[in-house]
């Protein structure tokens, strides 16, 4: 196992799927506060946390887990981990208090396509990509535990809902503000999101439109299409959804 320096803590990451690293053999430095570096091992199923000397998890936990859920919300977002019910539980602090806990911070296998990626490529996303954590820790708990539902559908459908919930103008839920904030932003976002002419000769995009026929089977209470349609969400249309709202929230929180 590798060498890890006291202070540091070791956490089990569960629903980080699909995805392994490659050359993944560097501790990778923090500019943080509480937190000189980080190890992720190659199937995404521990996280080892080094601690600045001096702090202490019981001190600062707030901090280092909210950093964490940054982290851990950009794996989701910004690289091709497929989201199951996934979360975070701290194992082993090692601090000079050398105790054990077992814990669910915050933030089921199944069979799947296993993606071999570079780990520095890797740590460069989940590191260096901008979230607000921070700023709206809350919103990011909530898109968390949406996440949590294994229900795919009913996580589509939250993320979904708190796009257009934050997207709103003067209480308006309109669908139209999410068609056009994702058409102004297309460059980003495809090929994940795309756009076309549907039947009644108006642009839609994907995501509104799956959205869409989610709302027509409840609404004619067709439950074998509704369980179809949800059977079909792939992965990449909630990671898409999770990089979206991060975008839309950081911009919020500039302004």
């Amino acid at each position: 196992m590798k060498e890890f320096q006291k202070p540091y803590l070791r956490f089990r990451l569960e629903g980080f799927n699909s995805l392994n690293l490659r050359d993944n053999t560097e501790k990778i430095c923090i500019d943080n506060e509480y937190i000189s570096s980080i190890f992720i091992n190659d199937d995404l199923t521990e996280m080892y946390v080094e601690l600045r000397e001096g702090v202490t998890y019981e001190q600062f936990h707030t901090e280092i887990c909210t950093f964490l859920d940054g982290i851990c919300f950009n794996m989701l977002s910004q690289v091709e981990v497929d989201a199951d019910v996934p979360y975070y539980m701290l194992e082993l602090v090692c601090d000079g208090t050398n105790y054990t806990i077992y814990d669910r911070a915050c933030i089921s296998d199944s069979m799947s396509l296993i993606r071999k990626v570079s780990a520095t490529n890797f740590y460069d996303k989940i590191i260096s990509e901008k979230n607000a954590v921070f700023e709206q820790h809350i919103l990011y708990q909530k898109m968390f535990e949406m996440l949590h539902n294994p229900n795919t559908t009913m996580r589509f459908l939250g993320l979904y809902d708190l796009l257009l919930s934050l997207l709103s103008r003067n209480g308006e839920l309109k669908q139209k503000y999410v068609h056009d904030y994702l058409g102004k932003h297309k460059e980003r976002y495809q090929p994940d999101i795309s756009f076309f002419t549907n039947k009644d000769g108006k642009s839609e995009d994907t995501l509104t439109n799956l959205r869409n026929k989610i709302a027509h089977c409840e609404q004619t209470n067709d439950l074998e299409s509704y369980r179809t349609i949800g059977s079909q969400i792939p992965p990449a249309v909630i990671r898409i959804l999770l990089k979206v709202l991060n975008d839309v929230i950081c911009e919020k929180s500039e302004h």
